[in-house]
């Protein structure tokens, strides 16, 4: 594993084990971070975005009173080799730690324009419960709205943290544990979503 990118593993991995989340600012190089945001713009100029779905099995649905933004799949890895080496020494470094058997990541550009929101869930599906661990790369700042609301692990009514979501943060959570929510939007929110997963690759995406 190449370790020289900038997150705290080891307060990552306490945080985890403590809280089932965590929170790091700055995890990227600015010449890094400035690639995936211009990728985002040109899908955006390429009207590449569609509506996101939402599925508690095998069956995707679009609800927009549930979930409400857009989104587009990253299949292609060359251009981000340090976002790339970032999730994966994640991958492994919680495999090591926790005993988990993840093989491969999927990411999701997500796009919530204003008035955009995702009530509270949780990232595993009813018949499908590979994801493992979640990842939110915020790729621009949110002065107000669009906060990404964590619940607590024991109670999930019970509200832990609300991050405003801020250029460069990275936000890792346990994907089966933890519900979230993102609070409607005032404005454009841009996020780099990924999840792990202990399956080998489908030959479908599952939103």
């Amino acid at each position: 594993m190449n370790k020289g990118l900038l997150l705290n593993f080891e307060e990552l991995k306490l945080s985890l084990e403590g809280n089932g989340y965590y929170i790091q600012e700055n995890v990227l190089p600015q010449n890094s971070l400035s690639k995936l945001i211009e990728d985002f713009e040109d899908n955006l100029a390429a009207n590449n975005f569609e509506q996101a779905a939402i599925s508690r099995s095998l069956n995707q649905t679009t609800k927009i009173d549930i979930r409400n933004s857009k989104t587009v799949w990253i299949n292609n890895w060359e251009k981000f080799p340090e976002v790339q080496t970032l999730l994966t020494d994640i991958m492994l470094t919680l495999n090591e730690h926790f005993f988990l058997s993840m093989k491969r990541f999927e990411s999701q550009l997500a796009w919530y324009e204003d008035g955009g929101f995702y009530k509270k869930h949780l990232d595993v599906h009813k018949d499908t419960k590979h994801r493992q661990v979640t990842t939110i790369l915020f790729l621009n700042n949110c002065l107000e709205g669009g906060e990404l609301v964590i619940y607590n692990r024991e109670d999930k009514n019970k509200i832990e943290k609300v991050i405003t979501p801020s250029e460069g943060m990275l936000v890792t959570f346990f994907s089966s544990q933890i519900y979230h929510e993102v609070k409607e939007t005032s404005q454009n929110r841009y996020s780099l979503t990924t999840w792990m997963r202990d399956d080998e690759l489908l030959p479908f995406k599952v939103n």
